[in-house]
């Protein structure tokens, strides 16, 4: 039987009066994905509303309603302060906007938070994966700027905004309910460094919704354009394993990880990738796999080599099309998130790894393994699944320098110029 929704009266302010203080709102429908919400604090109260969309919670703050605060009732002006009829009025003005983004918008009124969910929306609509986007966002974005209007948005509350993420430490999983927790900051320019980068990527997500909506509707980007990030902080170096090190590897893993593993070498798929793919994805004619739903939101053929096609004909052996290639139990349970962290650890201990790698590691062995057989990157971006070459260029560009060497001496022949000599240099 289904559960019926708690609603309690909030269309007055004596009924708001008798309703209790608490941080979870009270909520009123007004039609079926559409609900106009209160919640009281010690000192007042405040409006809400909620849509749901595409099976996606959005939810927007309207602004103080006209209850008394300190035996004085707040004169609502339908800006900051609203009685019920306009605190609906402003909700179904907001709902509009979220359905049919293509309209004009009352820009004395657009928050940076209606600005992300206006992004979140196209961005989904772009096959993305909105899950990390949304994550930095729910984090970092929403929590010290979403209430500010974005006519109001300055360069310096930005870049205010954008240092603080820098000397905050990097938080650590926390129970929900439970006060965030943060890991100990240790005082090193490596330390400082991977804060910084992790600022400098949040800053990114903002200014990518925040140049939407400008283009959308005309905006002035001033405020967050001028906003530089951090110089030289993403020059970490990218770790991967050398060919003995893969080896190794391999034989200290444990099925069903090691299949996982030896998929991943042969690839470069991401975990998520390989944890979805299906016996169908396979194409032994071709001697390719298919990478249907991707991080860039674009799918791509992997061009396998015999090595990794015979790996592939192994896991596919005995499955129906539509099963897992590679499941976690003999049951056909899929991997799940974090479910390969504690054997890839064990392994890597067993191997004499140390430290230990994550599963990204394992991708970033396999575009380098192939720059520094001499694969030009452009063929290299092709198989990650990036849409063109700066993120190889990034990370690997300088492993060229291997094969070019060795072009070069095979390439240019003795000349007869420089005779041997028994002479050899003191410095030498």
């Amino acid at each position: 039987m289904s559960r019926k929704s708690e609603t309690s009266p909030i269309n007055t302010p004596t009924a708001r009066g008798r309703l209790k203080a608490r941080k979870q709102p009270y909520w009123q429908p007004l039609q079926r994905g559409h609900a106009l919400g209160y919640r009281k604090g010690s000192k007042g109260g405040v409006w809400l509303c909620k849509i749901v969309v595409d099976g996606l919670r959005k939810e927007h703050k309207i602004g103080l309603s006209d209850d008394q605060v300190d035996g004085k009732s707040l004169d609502a002006d339908g800006t900051s302060v609203f009685s019920y009829a306009q605190a609906q009025r402003a909700a179904w003005e907001w709902f509009d906007r979220i359905k049919h983004p293509d309209k004009r918008i009352d820009i004395g009124k657009f928050t940076v938070s209606d600005a992300m969910d206006e992004y979140l929306v196209e961005y989904e609509k772009e096959g993305k994966a909105v899950r990390n986007t949304k994550y930095v966002i729910e984090t970092h974005i929403r929590p010290a700027l979403g209430d500010i209007m974005v006519k109001d948005l300055t360069r310096r509350k930005v870049s205010k905004w954008h240092g603080a993420i820098a000397n905050q430490p990097a938080r650590l999983r926390t129970r929900r309910g439970k006060e965030q927790r943060f890991k100990e900051v240790p005082d090193d320019p490596d330390a400082r460094r991977r804060r910084q980068s992790t600022a400098n990527r949040v800053l990114t997500v903002l200014k990518a919704a925040l140049n939407f909506v400008a283009r959308e509707y005309a905006l002035d980007d001033t405020a967050w354009k001028n906003v530089k990030p951090f110089k030289n902080v993403d020059a970490a170096k990218v770790r991967w394993l050398d060919d003995d090190e893969t080896r190794r590897l391999v034989n200290a893993s444990q099925e069903p990880l090691r299949s996982l593993v030896v998929a991943a070498l042969m690839t470069g798929a991401r975990y998520g990738e390989l944890a979805r793919m299906r016996v169908r994805d396979f194409d032994n004619a071709n001697g390719s796999v298919f990478v249907g739903e991707s991080k860039s939101g674009k799918s791509r053929h992997i061009v396998l080599t015999d090595e990794g096609r015979r790996h592939f004909e192994q896991a596919t052996m005995g499955k129906s099309k539509g099963d897992l290639l590679f499941a976690r139990t003999k049951a056909g349970a899929a991997w799940g998130k974090s479910h390969q962290t504690r054997p890839l650890t064990e392994a890597c201990t067993r191997a004499k790894i140390s430290p230990a790698i994550g599963f990204h590691t394992l991708r970033h062995t396999y575009a380098s393994r192939l720059v520094r057989e001499g694969a030009p990157l452009i063929v290299v971006a092709d198989q990650l699944g990036h849409e063109d070459t700066r993120m190889c260029e990034k990370h690997y560009a300088h492993l060229n320098n291997e094969f070019i060497s060795k072009t070069v001496r095979a390439a240019f022949s003795e000349l007869g110029l420089v005779s041997e000599s028994n002479v050899e240099s003191l410095a030498r």
